[in-house]
């Protein structure tokens, strides 16, 4: 080899070096993609193995932990079941009307936060004749309260045939639930944002 270098004329040695030199740099190239997949392929296994093995903060539950207000204990949720069960069954036999199990009351230590809706139209020649109740458990950032709707309702003063009028109710997220709007977004807030599981909350 070093005799055929001593042979070559000084262009020819020119372009020999160019080429040795292009070829160097198509090695470095391919050696730096290579360590960039390497790298790359090492961070995917990671992440991989984080998600197969790795320990979910809400995987264990405490067992004692407290039921919000509205939710059922498992033994009531059980017996619901089977009685509603046993009704279906024997409505299959002979029709008949199976009554509502009820909604599970809200608590009586919970202070209560009243809201008055009058009806929008002209009660001036109305007279009062009762109201309807109906109950929303709302919170406050660490704080539960009732939100009370009282809706007034009012009737012809002659009492004669007519239209009775109330007030309206706002617009609820959940219709017929007793969670309010504050509740269902602090809910969401602190379990997509704040990654709280639900037996850490409130």
């Amino acid at each position: 080899m070093p005799q055929d270098l001593e042979n070559l004329s000084k262009q020819e040695l020119i372009a020999l070096v160019r080429k040795q030199h292009h070829q160097s740099r198509k090695l470095e190239q391919k050696s730096d993609s290579l360590r960039e997949e390497n790298a790359y392929l090492k961070e995917q296994v990671l992440k991989l193995n984080r998600l197969k093995f790795g320990q979910s903060k809400e995987t264990f539950i405490n067992p004692d932990q407290a039921l919000l207000p509205f939710e059922l204990p498992a033994e009531e949720k059980e017996k619901l079941e089977e009685q509603t069960s046993e009704k279906i069954t024997y409505e299959r036999k002979k029709p008949s009307s199976s009554s509502h199990p009820g909604r599970t009351p809200l608590p009586d230590h919970l202070p209560i936060e009243e809201v008055r809706i009058q009806p929008e139209e002209d009660t001036s020649d109305m007279v009062c004749i009762g109201t309807e109740v109906t109950d929303e458990l709302e919170c406050r950032p660490a704080t539960l309260f009732i939100k009370r709707y009282i809706r007034y309702k009012y009737a012809p003063r002659d009492k004669a045939e007519g239209k009775i009028l109330i007030g309206s109710l706002p617009g609820r997220i959940i219709e017929k639930g007793i969670a309010g709007p504050s509740l269902i977004a602090s809910i969401l807030v602190d379990k997509y944002t704040d990654h709280l599981p639900m037996h850490r909350q409130i």
